[in-house]
């Protein structure tokens, strides 16, 4: 999965819930630099991933940065 796979995916929940949100990912050495890289990066199992998202709500806005590694969910190895 590319980054812009996971921030489609991110989008859509946003919006099957009524709300207009983004998230900004980026993976690997790129979760090192602030505003990460244009260049097209592949989330692997065991890769650092950071997500920078967040979404509007009645006028308020939020915003939340996660780091992890990425590992298979549960069940689905």
């Amino acid at each position: 999965m590319t980054q812009r796979d996971a921030s489609n995916l991110i989008a859509a929940a946003y919006g099957q819930v009524g709300f207009v949100g983004h998230a900004s990912i980026e993976v690997g050495a790129y979760t090192a630099s602030p505003h990460g890289s244009i260049a097209p990066q592949t989330i692997r199992e065991g890769t650092v991933v950071m997500i920078d998202d967040g979404c509007t709500v009645d006028g308020y806005t939020s915003d939340i940065t996660r780091t992890f590694r990425a590992r298979p969910a549960h069940g689905l190895r």
